[in-house]
């Protein structure tokens, strides 16, 4: 085991302990409060739109731009990008700054809410990776974190394992879809949008696989996380997303070879 994940679990335990007790949870939140105040949540994104077309046509450009003045937000925006995203964010994770909080997200999400910002600090409090939605287990052959695959026929919804919402739509008018109870502590999550410390990166090594350029780079890299010892979850962050996937890419596919041959199930 590497010494970072070692380290980290030991963190884990004694922040454990510490919740056990009303003065230890003041403490606890204290010292996230301290760190908070040190670090800024730098949003990372990759878009094959130029840096104008960019801010003016996609939906996190016009998000971002009402926030780019924001004292401890921070934005990394990959223009004209034909790279896979598991690259554009594992140079991401080695060039930001310690203190700080990532958040991977796609260029076609919207956060309903300011208060998505504090949502991801509170989050972080209580998982090391954070996304919207996801699962609370992981079965065989899953190749959607949404999905499972019956003995005999095609994929259905794995319910009742799922977790967190997403609203498709428009961003004026959404529809919110409720895939099930959040927060909760997942096996898996969705991609669109997954946040976690740079020093949590940092300290365990946890990297996007660079195998796998946009499909299947969320759940391999939640795996890794929890072959790693890492808690991760969802929380309440309302977000609209303009995609809900395509299984028929080819991309999927080659990424799905991929990550077969990685994990064999």
């Amino acid at each position: 085991m590497r010494a970072g994940i070692f380290s980290h679990r030991i963190a884990h335990c004694l922040l454990a302990l510490l919740e056990k007790s009303l003065i230890g949870r003041v403490l606890t939140q204290a010292y996230f409060g301290r760190r908070e105040k040190q670090g800024a949540i730098c949003f990372v994104a990759a878009t094959r739109l130029s840096e104008v077309e960019f801010w003016k046509k996609s939906l996190l450009g016009k998000r971002l731009k009402s926030w780019r003045n924001i004292s401890g937000v921070k934005i990394r925006i990959t223009f004209d990008n034909h790279q896979g995203l598991s690259k554009v964010y594992n140079e991401a994770i080695a060039e930001a700054d310690v203190s700080d909080v990532l958040v991977f997200i796609h260029d076609d999400a919207w956060l309903l809410h300011e208060e998505a910002l504090t949502d991801i600090w509170r989050a972080l409090r209580r998982f090391d990776i954070v996304g919207i939605a996801g699962n609370t287990r992981r079965a065989p052959r899953q190749y959607a974190w949404y999905l499972r695959q019956l003995a005999e026929g095609g994929p259905v919804l794995d319910l009742p394992h799922l977790s967190g919402a997403v609203h498709y739509g428009e961003v004026f008018k959404t529809e919110l879809h409720q895939f099930g109870p959040w927060p909760a502590e997942c096996e898996l999550l969705d991609g669109v949008l997954m946040a976690a410390r740079v020093a949590v990166l940092r300290r365990t090594g946890l990297r996007f696989d660079e195998r796998f350029d946009f499909h299947f780079y969320d759940l391999d890299f939640s795996r890794t996380a929890r072959q790693y010892g890492l808690k991760i979850g969802t929380w309440p962050i309302h977000l609209l997303h303009a995609s809900k996937g395509n299984l028929e890419d080819p991309r999927w596919r080659s990424n799905l070879e991929r990550y077969t041959v990685k994990w064999g199930d």
